[in-house]
């Protein structure tokens, strides 16, 4: 059974252990990896991991999966250049740590998604992108680096020669071992060295979009070793409803930026924070009439579907409860990292065949509701906008926005996965 308080019970067991096993992290000084990383959203090693702790037998498998994918991915980050690297030669006050793509270069400019801001206007500050874009910008501003990390066939032999040199290097170091097999890891080190490198006593911020993935918690412990005076502030562009990966732990910012007095209260009551480290400043990413924000009349997918049928199955049964709105006529809205995806593709296809089957579109009243699908943190922007919000979970535990962590939130089961 999935109640909302068996629900609680058990996200409220996996914090206890997410913040233990930070603690014996801190006291053993063991190395940031990606086990470490403890999202709720997309099967990682943490992920995994927090399966375990509630059922073994899942957990083993998915464990083993996580750690083979986090291994072929190392391929992802052996090659990397580094694009406008004369812009480190300047000594800047603020650092921003930032993914892009090609949209956020227009002409000469570099316009942040997340912040939504152009790099030139935050003075004397300098980006440093993760660019996962394909064709690098012909114009980069002054202040902006790239981290390219180059897809090559080639890089599979160089894949294996790593995986040698790691084997013989480590073979006595196990957690090492471990902790290298591991495209994280790989990332972490690349961004690291340009952290190292411009590091300087007159930096007065860092800020970054804030996910707490490897690469973050290792940037944020090198620039807390090298001076407790530097700033640094993580704004969090997405919240879901059980986040764990965000746990107050020491590599962690010194200030949290959120956009509601929900997702602070969460974060101190739940989550290990303290009242005067989180700020909420209204949100920079979704802003008013923005092409990309919550609007009724959807279906939202997540970056990843788990389960095909289980939302297909769902969605069918929330189609038979709703009366006098005619569902039909959902649109389908894909996230737009994960529409690529096999399982995405494949569940948009069964979704439009299900919304072509109009059968009773007249006398019907305006849709003021939208379903979102999976781990999401947009379900909170839907409800700060009034849109009523139905939600199929792929895992309830991961998914669930129960009362017990939401107070504010009014959640009512309608069958096993459908809130």
């Amino acid at each position: 059974m999935n109640s909302l308080s068996s629900i609680f019970e058990k996200q409220s067991y996996l914090i206890k252990k997410i913040i233990d096993y930070h603690k014996s992290s801190d006291k053993k000084k063991i190395y940031i990896n990606s086990i470490s990383y403890f999202c709720s959203f997309a099967e990682t090693p943490g992920y995994a991991l927090q399966v375990f702790w509630l059922d073994k037998i899942k957990g083993i498998s998915l464990l083993f999966k996580t750690f083979l994918k986090e291994i072929i991915s190392m391929k992802n980050y052996l090659s990397c250049r580094l694009i406008n690297k004369k812009s480190l030669n300047k000594r800047y006050k603020k650092i921003v740590i930032t993914w892009a793509s090609e949209k956020n270069f227009t002409k000469s400019k570099y316009i942040d998604s997340y912040f939504n801001i152009d790099s030139a206007k935050l003075k004397n500050s300098l980006w440093i992108v993760i660019f996962g874009g394909k064709d690098i910008p012909k114009k980069i501003p002054k202040n902006v680096i790239l981290i390219y990390f180059e897809k090559k066939i080639l890089n599979y032999p160089k894949l294996f020669l790593e995986i040698i040199n790691n084997i013989i290097k480590n073979f006595l170091r196990p957690n090492t071992l471990i902790n290298n097999f591991s495209g994280s890891h790989y990332l972490s080190l690349r961004v690291n060295s340009i952290i190292d490198e411009v590091l300087h006593n007159n930096i007065k911020l860092v800020i970054m979009p804030y996910e707490a993935q490897p690469f973050q918690s290792l940037a944020i412990r090198t620039i807390k070793n090298f001076s407790k005076q530097i700033i640094i502030k993580g704004y969090l562009h997405s919240y879901p409803a059980f986040a764990s990966h965000i746990i107050k732990k020491k590599d962690s910012p010194n200030y949290l930026i959120v956009n509601s007095q929900d997702q602070k209260e969460n974060l101190i009551r739940n989550l290990n924070w303290k009242k005067k480290d989180v700020i909420i400043k209204k949100s920079s990413r979704f802003i008013k009439n923005k092409k990309d924000k919550i609007e009724p009349g959807f279906i939202y997918f997540p970056i990843d579907i788990k389960s095909i049928d289980n939302v297909i199955k769902n969605i069918e049964i929330l189609f038979s409860k709703l009366k006098n709105v005619n569902p039909y006529s959902l649109k389908i809205k894909t996230h737009p990292i994960g529409r690529k995806l096999r399982n995405n593709k494949l569940l948009e296809k069964k979704l439009k065949k299900i919304l072509n089957n109009d059968k009773n579109s007249k006398n019907v009243n305006k849709i003021n509701f939208s379903i979102f699908i999976g781990g999401t943190g947009a379900i909170i922007e839907a409800l700060e906008r009034n849109i009523d919000v139905y939600h199929i979970t792929e895992d309830p535990v991961f998914d669930s926005f129960t009362s017990y962590l939401w107070p504010n939130i009014i959640n009512k089961k309608i069958g096993n996965n459908l809130y």
